[in-house]
């Protein structure tokens, strides 16, 4: 019986630590912009504001949905593993 092995996979990762950091937004503000304090940033994983909506970056400020992925429990799940839901950009 083998006491360690090594697993090989092939895939997109991002290194780094995870931090959060709060804003005070105040009132609404078109094309409102904001620095961050930490300049040693590589990607930004979500943006949500204090109600728990979600905010998402699209291509186009015109784009005003986004689809996920769902997992699909019906009967079809092997040949359908996801459907796809809508939601606002």
């Amino acid at each position: 019986n083998p006491t360690f092995f090594a697993v090989k996979a092939f895939g997109n990762v991002v290194s780094g630590e995870l931090r959060q950091e709060l804003l005070d937004v105040g009132a609404y503000k078109r094309f409102l912009q904001l620095t961050l304090e930490d300049d040693n940033i590589s990607e930004i994983i979500s943006v949500k504001d204090s109600e728990g909506n979600e905010y998402f970056e699209v291509p186009y400020l015109s784009q005003d949905v986004i689809f996920d992925q769902v997992p699909n429990y019906g009967v079809d799940k092997s040949s359908v593993p996801y459907t796809l839901r809508s939601r606002p950009a």
